[in-house]
């Protein structure tokens, strides 16, 4: 007597691999992979070999589901683990533990066999310092950054995800409330995540643009610095406001590279403006908290300046006042390390922060930058008449540059000019501008205020 059991075999090698796996993308699951890291870890201890466990989390994630819908969220994440996939070497476990959570294994004992230096964390080819690395192109391609939003459509599908975007808004509301879906709801998630993969694709296409605003000596209306400010030309949407993709840079971290971008075009075109013979006193930058936070400006700066040969003199780095508000002790000690390079520093948009006066003597500041929201109501305003030469004294008594933002009106300029305001910019002398424009008011500019 026989019997066939290959289905009853079959049928248990089915629940044995769904016990320790997610189904979704065939990766280990949390049980397997705490099986693994034990053994790992006595094994480790044997031989005193190190190992090391990466948590990887995906930026986000909730607005691919809010937006394109679980399928293509599901359709993500099986690209993402099959990427993850491809930088591991055999002896590693990769597991997706749930959502868009997953964790890596990297075993020490055969890291020396491929190179995981996972015993040296600094190294070039440690796998935490290439993972970030891997998501410079889109992960399930550039269709997605096309795909419409369905709307008025009935599918049980569709009804699910206008509920979960509708749940999130009432969270967002302070809780213990209900909202109902809206269109907009989804809308807004679906034109953000639109905008940071057409960000991301500017990026890698040239289609971020370095225009510049003239700096004015109110007295003369001689041209005697600029801003380097960034535009985004989009090939269908047109001119995008900096308002909308800046926080968008900032939220995914495309502002540092964004950042490295304005800062190297601003120091070539300054340099090639002076070699031209123009006599510009400053090029100013931008420079976000981030920057100041995560990356090393210094060796940025000094890279540029030296690939370029500008004088870093006529450079100035602004930053706003929330970049003091957050790590002060970091903030000064890498703008004071800017400073000793000899470029200076400016305090942006100041008088809308909330730093203290008593401290402006201690920071590694040159220029006070008048925000534009207390210039466009002078001379007519008397509060704003007031904070406006309150700036201009102090800065005086403090011996720091002071320049005006946002001048529109003859009348604003005669009275900066009249309170001992030395710098103007604004639509008065020019917009930003693209530099051939630019270039052509430093042969042309506009004409002189009237005395």
């Amino acid at each position: 007597m026989f019997a066939d059991i290959t289905e009853v075999k079959r049928s248990q090698e089915e629940l044995d691999f769904l016990a320790n796996h997610d189904p979704l993308t065939e990766l280990p699951n949390r049980r397997l992979f705490n099986d693994r890291l034990i053994h790992a870890l006595e094994q480790g201890e044997r031989e005193g070999e190190k190992l090391a466990v990466l948590f990887v989390d995906l930026d986000d994630f909730k607005n691919v589901n809010d937006s394109l819908g679980h399928p293509t969220g599901d359709q993500l994440l099986r690209a993402v683990a099959e990427r993850l996939r491809g930088r591991m070497r055999a002896g590693d476990t990769l597991a997706r533990i749930g959502g868009d959570e997953f964790l890596v294994l990297l075993d020490g004992g055969g890291g020396r066999r491929r190179g995981c230096h996972c015993h040296r964390p600094e190294a070039p080819g440690c796998l935490p310092r290439t993972v970030p690395g891997g998501w410079s192109r889109p992960v399930a391609g550039d269709q997605h950054g096309h795909q419409p939003v369905s709307r008025g459509r009935r599918d049980a599908e569709t009804l699910i995800k206008n509920a979960d975007a509708a749940v999130f808004r009432a969270k967002e509301g302070g809780r213990n409330q209900y909202q109902f879906y809206t269109a907009e709801l989804t809308a807004n998630v679906s034109e953000r995540l639109e905008l940071e993969w057409g960000l991301r694709r500017a990026l890698a296409d040239d289609e971020l643009e370095v225009h510049f605003q003239p700096q004015v000596e109110l007295a003369s209306g001689r041209i005697v610095g600029a801003e380097a400010l960034l535009r985004w030309h989009h090939p269908e949407q047109g001119l995008i406001s900096p308002a909308r993709f800046i926080p968008v840079a900032e939220d995914t971290g495309m502002n540092l590279p964004i950042g490295e971008l304005v800062l190297d075009t601003a120091c070539r075109r300054s340099r090639e403006w002076r070699d031209a013979g123009f006599a510009l006193e400053r090029m100013a930058v931008k420079v976000s908290a981030v920057q100041v936070q995560r990356q090393d400006l210094g060796g940025l700066l000094s890279r540029i300046v030296g690939e370029t040969g500008l004088d870093p003199a006529g450079l100035e780095v602004e930053v706003t006042e929330a970049t003091f508000l957050r790590e002060t002790k970091r903030a000064i000690e890498v703008l004071g390390g800017l400073r000793a390079r000899e470029v200076e520093i400016a305090i942006d948009d100041f008088g809308t922060g909330f730093s203290s006066l008593g401290s402006l003597k201690e920071l590694p500041v040159d220029t006070l930058k008048i925000d534009k929201s207390f210039v466009s109501d002078v001379p007519a305003d008397p509060n704003d008449a007031a904070i406006v030469r309150t700036i201009i004294a102090m800065g005086r008594s403090l011996g720091l540059q002071v320049v005006a933002e946002g001048v529109e009106t003859e009348e604003q300029a005669e009275f900066l000019r009249a309170e001992g305001c030395r710098l103007g910019q604004g639509f008065l002398y020019s917009s930003p501008v693209p530099a051939e424009e630019f270039r052509r008011l430093l042969v042309s500019p506009p004409p002189a205020p009237r005395s």
